[in-house]
């Protein structure tokens, strides 16, 4: 006899409850916005946004706003994003979360225009300085999960990291990596000696320092995630193989019969 698949559509079902208050939160979030950064603003105050991290060879023009026209124009969005989610079927369905998370972004660049009202913020330097310090945390982050997935409770992810550091720290300080130290000090010429010459301090370098580089740590750091891994995981292996002589015990029984 013939079968036949038939597909099945994903059938999207939005709650009345949940919607009802994201709707109200956005609402919430916009009056925020209003009360808490356009009160006391002048209207001819200007907010200036560096979008040059410190340190890069490429220049990018700067971003200047008008502090009080930004805060109510983000508040304005916010309550009215919140409005369309109150009032349309299903609101904003399975783009809810984005909405979300475009209106808390906009709560943070509110606040950061009203801090930096009248003076300026370095835009840029501040959100590679966000990623860069995001980056273990994710990494950490996501370790959890897979151990968490794989039915192990795991409690010392910041210790692995912490000895994962050490461990890279401590071999590249011994080995001397190149990669990972410091670029040596240039002669600094002593002031109190005659025109043209230098004191035997001035000529001496400063010792360079092994540190831990991106590249030395990563394989450090795998192979300890891996034994980890492994140790973690040994139980669950030991109890498979365990079952397996019970198996072909099994199957040996079924086939006699």
């Amino acid at each position: 006899m013939a079968t036949v698949a038939i597909p099945q559509q994903g059938i999207q079902y939005v709650s009345s409850t949940r919607q009802r208050v994201m709707g109200v939160l956005f609402i919430v979030i916009g009056v925020a916005i209003w009360f808490f950064f356009s009160q006391g603003v002048a209207a001819d105050v200007k907010t200036k946004f560096v979008m040059t991290p410190g340190g890069s060879s490429a220049t990018l023009p700067d971003l200047i706003l008008p502090t009080l026209t930004t805060v109510n124009v983000l508040a304005g969005l916010s309550i009215i994003l919140g409005i369309i989610q109150l009032v349309k079927p299903r609101g904003f369905g399975r783009y809810t979360n984005w909405v979300l998370a475009g209106v808390v972004g906009m709560f943070v660049l509110a606040f950061l225009t009203w801090a930096a009202a009248g003076k300026s913020l370095n835009l840029a330097g501040l959100l590679n300085t966000t990623l860069l310090k995001a980056v273990p945390l994710t990494l950490g982050a996501l370790s959890g999960i897979l151990c968490e997935r794989s039915g192990v409770v795991n409690i010392a992810i910041e210790g692995m990291m912490l000895m994962g550091c050490m461990v890279a720290a401590l071999v590249g300080t011994v080995s001397g990596s190149r990669r990972g130290r410091y670029r040596r000090l240039a002669p600094v010429p002593d002031r109190t000696a005659g025109s043209g010459q230098r004191a035997d301090s001035g000529q001496q370098r400063a010792p360079a320092l092994g540190v831990a580089h991106p590249a030395t740590s990563a394989p450090h750091a795998a192979v300890f995630a891996l034994g980890s891994a492994r140790r973690l995981m040994a139980p669950r292996l030991a109890a498979t193989a365990a079952a397996q002589p019970r198996r072909r015990a099994s199957c040996g029984r079924a086939r006699r019969a």
